[in-house]
């Protein structure tokens, strides 16, 4: 069987939901530098997913297990789930204003 069958989300949807995050970032934004804004966040984001590989790397050699080096990896996920939660404040209060 092919490996992407038992997958939940499809192959061909699974970048979806990254994108739809660039609408949300880009309303965070004034018009004027929305842009500039914009790609310094997903800078920010490439970064990370080019540095996670290096961080485990180096916790699997310092010995630690695997539980611990998901944990460490799942902190990024859970930090930028509190920056949207966040941040979807912002843009609530900005809106009734």
């Amino acid at each position: 069987m092919h490996p992407y069958r038992e997958s939940p989300q499809p192959p061909a949807f699974s970048n979806a939901d990254v994108v739809g995050l660039y609408a949300i970032i880009a309303q965070s934004f004034p018009t004027s530098i929305r842009g500039g804004g914009t790609g310094v966040v997903i800078g920010f984001g490439r970064g990370g997913a080019a540095l996670g590989p290096v961080v485990a790397g180096f916790l699997f050699n310092m010995n630690f297990g695997l539980p611990v080096v998901a944990f460490a990896m799942a902190l990024g996920s859970l930090i930028a789930a509190l920056a949207l939660i966040m941040l979807g404040k912002c843009i609530a209060v900005r809106a009734v204003a």
